[in-house]
């Protein structure tokens, strides 16, 4: 399903949930980003620096949605993409397609991937059927 263009309340409330979501000590970025691979809401948590420039993290967005993209072509056969976990040995990478966005999460190494990732699609999921109407 296709989320259709934001407007600029809808993409308030993608920041507040982002925003929601960096409360979280253990949370270091929370980002949307959309299927033209640009980030259209959340960042990195405001007492931290980042690992990466911010042409690498523009590279990283890119391969999330190429991953996300590839992985979906076996939809049909093994099911849809839940998330995708990477853990590093900095920070755990979680990757959740929502629509046609990926909410792409970065915490502590020490973080649980299983339940990070289902706190990331009840609040985006929830978020995008109550208050971004789809059609």
């Amino acid at each position: 399903m296709k989320m259709p263009q934001l407007t600029f309340e809808q993409n308030k409330s993608l920041e507040d949930v982002c925003n929601r979501m960096l409360k979280d000590p253990k949370i270091r970025f929370v980002g949307v980003i959309n299927s033209m691979e640009n980030l259209v809401a959340g960042g990195l948590r405001d007492d931290l620096e980042s690992y990466e420039t911010e042409e690498k993290r523009r590279m990283i967005y890119m391969q999330l949605r190429l991953d996300v993209n590839m992985r979906k072509e076996y939809d049909n056969t093994l099911g849809s993409i839940d998330y995708i976990a990477s853990k590093r040995g900095k920070v755990l990478m979680v990757s959740v397609p929502v629509y046609d966005h990926v909410v792409w999460v970065s915490a502590e190494p020490n973080t649980d991937a299983e339940t990070l990732a289902n706190k990331t699609k009840d609040l985006f999921l929830h978020l995008c059927c109550s208050e971004i109407s789809i059609e």
